[in-house]
């Protein structure tokens, strides 16, 4: 029935203004109960951006706050307030949107007035406050995180920007390599032809020289053979067979090798004749 009449939600939210403590708890553990309902909590901010307008407020939830800290000695109403205040900032699932509320209620002074409320002997109190601190976001640590992050994306464009640049060089120069092993393959193949041909001609000029070689020994064992068998014949003449021939102008101690006698005139006398 609430959900169906959004003007008689603004009616209720009004009813903050009434001086009795119990009236505003009740009130505020309605607003809360419909802020759980689907599009409840639309509603709600709704009705109270109206009672920020009917009641002449510098900021939303103002009025809440000033009595949330004037009603010091009333546990429920302090207990339904934080409830409340619970409810409204955390049920959002945005998160941008929840740090928003929550700043709303920042700018209202409601940590310093947490604070003042940790040593409360009120459990039910002291639930609800560590409720809302256990789920309250650190919007400093928060905008650290963004500028860390924005500092981040800004290095991730930048790396990206050089891995593009350095990609592309890396493509340049495996082009040249594979070009010049393109060309060195084919230098190569060029090489081991000319190494095949140069092997051919050694081998061919090997085994020229191998027959050369041959040829060599068998002239020269020819021509050892041809002195051989004159130096027989020789033998053969000169004293019988098997008869080793003297060199010439040597002698062996015969006759024959004696230098001719050396002839001296002969003197004869006159013959005298006989009377």
């Amino acid at each position: 029935m609430v959900m169906s009449h959004p003007h008689a939600v603004n009616e209720i939210a009004l009813s903050l203004n009434n001086r009795n403590p119990r009236t505003k708890a009740l009130v505020l553990e309605l607003l809360a109960a419909v802020c759980l309902v689907r599009g409840g909590h639309e509603i709600i901010l709704l009705a109270f951006d109206n009672f920020k307008t009917v009641c002449s407020e510098s900021m939303r939830f103002e009025k809440l706050m000033e009595h949330f800290k004037n009603e010091d000695d009333n546990i429920d109403f302090l207990v339904a307030c934080m409830q409340f205040i619970n409810i409204v900032v955390h049920s959002v699932e945005d998160m941008n949107f929840r740090v928003h509320l929550q700043y709303d209620f920042t700018k209202l002074n409601l940590d310093e007035h947490l604070e003042r409320l940790k040593h409360t002997e009120s459990d039910r109190l002291q639930v609800q406050i560590q409720a809302y601190l256990d789920n309250v976001f650190d919007v400093g640590t928060l905008l650290e995180d963004a500028e860390t992050k924005t500092a981040a994306l800004e290095r991730v464009e930048e790396l990206e920007e050089n891995l593009g640049t350095m990609s592309a060089r890396v493509l340049d120069v495996e082009n040249e390599a594979m070009l010049k092993i393109v060309e060195l393959e084919k230098q190569l193949m060029q090489t081991n032809k000319e190494l095949d041909q140069i092997r051919d001609v050694y081998a061919a000029v090997n085994s020229q020289v191998h027959t050369l070689r041959r040829i060599v020994r068998e002239k020269d064992q020819t021509i050892g053979d041809r002195v051989l068998e004159r130096q027989a014949q020789e033998a053969q003449q000169a004293g019988g067979p098997g008869a080793p021939q003297p060199p010439r102008g040597e002698g062996d101690g015969g006759v024959g090798d004696l230098p001719p006698p050396h002839l001296h005139p002969v003197l004869t006398c006159p013959q005298v004749q006989r009377p």
